[in-house]
């Protein structure tokens, strides 16, 4: 049961306690109406306390179906995992937990509402363990809320770097590129920067003195020429034909 759920039974339970005593007051010489209306109001209370599992888990139950058919009809290409399928304590009934099979680590939350309406209430993510993934969490947060129908694609990896801490990575996002700068540290793992540029063989830009140069596959050049916004000219050594982050000092 939920807190909110005990909460409420709580207030009903004052609400009664008024009521009798109001239905006291009225009938104060005529005990046997009091205690009539008082052992009526305490069994329907009692009935309703323990009956509750059980409707919530009929309500639980027929959201499931309602769910299953939404997402049926709105995405008929995807497949989803959808827990819990059966109602548990801790969880309202008629919350789910719903993730494209392709994205098992982030998703959504969804409430069917009793007029059978489906409301996004909630994204989620499972902790990033590897350094090298930490760039996913921009799945859910780039410029818009995570939505159930949103490409997976639409932020690919292309090629990253790692030194201690520091981690580069050279993405695509949609038809742009970007370099996405995070620090990776024990326990957690932030976004320094992210700069988007028009797509091209090769894209840099400046960070805390350093020269971040992403060179996507679509480069030929073994050696780059890169122009820094000093006027300063810098020679780079580069494997043609393959997706990497180089890192200078300036």
């Amino acid at each position: 049961m939920m807190p909110g759920d005990l909460i409420g039974f709580l207030f009903i339970g004052a609400c009664m306690l008024v009521v009798i005593v109001i239905v006291a007051l009225i009938f104060r010489k005529r005990k046997k109406v009091t205690l009539v209306i008082s052992t009526l109001l305490i069994i329907s209370y009692s009935i309703y306390f323990f009956a509750f599992p059980s409707i919530q888990q009929y309500k639980h139950k027929k959201s499931y179906a309602e769910l299953s058919e939404y997402l049926q009809q709105q995405y008929p290409t995807q497949q989803f995992n959808v827990i819990p399928e059966e109602y548990e304590l801790g969880i309202a009934a008629g919350d789910f937990y719903i993730n494209d099979v392709r994205t098992p680590n982030r998703g959504v939350m969804m409430r069917v509402k009793d007029n059978k309406q489906v409301v996004q209430i909630a994204t989620w993510s499972n902790p990033v363990e590897k350094q090298q993934d930490v760039w996913q969490e921009l799945l859910l947060h780039y410029n818009e809320i995570y939505q159930l129908g949103q490409s997976i694609d639409k932020i690919q990896k292309l090629a990253y770097y790692e030194d201690g801490r520091f981690t580069v990575f050279g993405l695509k996002v949609d038809e742009k590129l970007a370099i996405a700068v995070f620090d990776y540290f024990e326990g957690g793992y932030s976004l320094e920067l992210m700069e988007e540029f028009a797509y091209a063989d090769v894209v840099h830009l400046s960070h805390n003195d350093q020269l971040l140069v992403f060179v996507t596959d679509d480069n030929t050049a073994s050696t780059l020429e890169i122009m820094l916004e000093n006027g300063e000219q810098r020679s780079l050594d580069v494997m043609p034909k393959q997706a990497q982050i180089l890192v200078e000092d300036l």
